[in-house]
């Protein structure tokens, strides 16, 4: 390095020129000239800076003053409120749950179909909030941000689902209409954008496919199941039997459901769509019981809701007779999968055995012919009405499907009808096990009926059978409503309401009025 002194005459300090005339070596850096160019930028900053001190102007004393706020001052403060600062803090936002709905999908799209935000959304939907679809039930997460959860072991105890259906386009696509369709439902909005366009590329890509290879693949007809799935949850029925029918026939072609034995997992998605369109539209299954599905199974007692000898009478005496002893044993086998449920998994369990139990119990209902009753006229059989509560329950609280599921209309509809609305229940002869029977079907019932004037029908019904079993406290109606079938996450929240209803409905009878200030108390008082 050189360095040249320059006009060491001036009365300035002189600037010091540095240049290079070597080449640089960073393994040996020259320590020497780099505090020569600090110190010339400290010296240059000094003499351009300026050294002029800032008056500072002093108020002359005064009299201290102080400031308070009257009632009537209308001038908004510019600090903000504490809910402000807690929803800045908090990164809180007001929109509704729809535009929040943004899916983190990584950078990296490996799924068979283009990802926009549609699609993201959906996928971020069942995946994050895991929405209680008819297929998101194939999933095996757990959430409770909406209310709403996971029940993995009607359709997939093998935990394979996904895997499946995101190895095909036409099965993914069929997946996403049907989240599509049970998002509508969960979040109370009526958009078919996204229903329509996965389900109609759902059809496209199952087409294409067919004329392509000419080959029935075990994805290919799956998806077809998933689409029936998700138009019986619409209750679409056009659409539904034109799938159903091309269901049906592609499984005939493949040799039968038999043939689908590596991978029960399809076999639970396509006899979950025969399922689903027998029960929506009170028809026939398609497809018998297959021996792939049914073993192993649940124990189950199939004795426990049978009267014991001090209950019985002759039948000349009895108002109300037994129900049928198949709709006993398939109560009982529904009471061992509640059971199991409940445990799982704390106490272990075989989520296989739960969900071959869930699949033939839900056949045997679908398919049971109960006998036609005899000459005798004055005698009521509750059969038909406990099946229907049971089939209903299954739906609603075994396999977790949405209340207000289009699907549950027929069903309900039966229901209503099956239920005794015009006897008084408090002069019927019965035993206490076909009472407290008769008790949960109606208590399925108000749950499931949607119509006020058939709910208000329904509930007198109830407080006739409260007085006639002498239940004064809910401990009492909840033990009764246990002796028969019981999930917590179902059961528990419903039988506090339907509670409240018919304990208001008891007292308005003996009082005449409502008094609204003791409503509440009169409730909690019970509970």
């Amino acid at each position: 390095m050189r360095t040249d002194l320059i006009d060491q005459e001036s009365d300035e300090l002189p600037l010091q020129f540095i240049t290079i005339t070597g080449l640089a070596d960073a393994k040996k850096p020259d320590l020497a000239s780099r505090r020569l160019v600090r110190a010339q930028a400290r010296k240059s900053a000094y003499r351009s800076a300026t050294h002029a001190l800032t008056s500072v102007s002093v108020k002359p004393e005064g009299p201290l003053t102080s400031k308070f706020k009257l009632s009537s001052w209308q001038r908004r403060s510019s600090k903000k409120k504490l809910q402000e600062v807690l929803s800045d803090s908090l990164n809180f936002s007001d929109e509704p749950p729809l535009l929040r709905l943004t899916a983190e999908i990584a950078p990296i799209n490996d799924l068979p179909i283009p990802m926009n935000t549609m699609t993201q959304e959906l996928l971020h939907f069942c995946m994050s909030f895991s929405c209680i679809t008819v297929l998101a039930l194939y999933l095996t997460l757990n959430a409770d941000q909406f209310d709403m959860r996971t029940n993995s072991f009607a359709l997939n105890p093998e935990g394979d689902w996904f895997t499946i259906a995101r190895s095909n386009p036409a099965a993914l696509h069929a997946f996403l209409s049907t989240i599509a369709v049970l998002r509508n439902l969960h979040l109370g909005i009526g958009d078919s954008t996204a229903v329509s366009h996965h389900r109609s590329e759902a059809v496209r890509f199952i087409n294409r496919e067919l004329n392509a290879t000419g080959q029935l693949s075990d994805v290919l007809i799956a998806a077809a199941a998933v689409l029936v799935n998700a138009e019986a949850v619409e209750s679409n029925f056009e659409r539904a039997s034109v799938h159903m029918r091309g269901l049906v026939a592609m499984v005939q072609l493949h040799g039968g459901l038999e043939n689908f034995q590596r991978s029960k997992s399809l076999q639970r998605v396509i006899t979950w769509a025969d399922f689903c369109y027998a029960s929506t539209w009170c028809l026939p299954l398609s497809f018998p019981l297959l021996k792939s599905l049914s073993s192993p199974v649940l124990n189950s007692n199939s004795t426990a809701f049978q009267p014991n000898a001090h209950e019985k009478m002759s039948l000349q005496h009895l108002d109300i007779v037994d129900p049928h002893i198949s709709v006993l044993k398939l109560l009982a086998m529904l009471r061992s999968i509640s059971e199991a449920i409940s445990a799982f998994p704390d106490v272990g369990g075989d989520r296989v055995a739960i969900g071959n139990s869930i699949y033939v119990a839900e056949y045997e209902l679908l398919s049971l012919q109960l006998p036609r009753p005899g000459r005798i006229t004055d005698v009521i059989d509750i059969s038909e009405c406990v099946r229907l509560a049971e089939l209903l329950y299954l739906h609603l609280a075994i396999r977790e499907l949405p209340l207000n599921a289009h699907r549950h209309r027929g069903l309900v509809e039966r229901l209503f009808h099956s239920l005794l609305q015009t006897q008084d229940l408090t002069k019927l002869i019965a035993s206490e096990t076909t009472l407290i029977l008769l008790l949960w079907a109606f208590f399925v019932g108000m749950v499931s009926v949607t119509n006020p004037a058939r709910h208000t029908i329904l509930v007198k019904r109830m407080a006739e059978l409260r007085n006639v079993l002498q239940f004064k406290h809910y401990t009492d109606f909840a033990r009764a409503l246990k002796n028969v079938l019981w999930l917590d996450r179902f059961s528990e929240p419903w039988s506090v309401a339907v509670w409240g209803e018919i304990g208001l409905e008891s007292r308005m009878d003996l009082e005449g009025s409502i008094d609204n200030e003791h409503f509440l108390e009169w409730i909690w008082r019970d509970l």
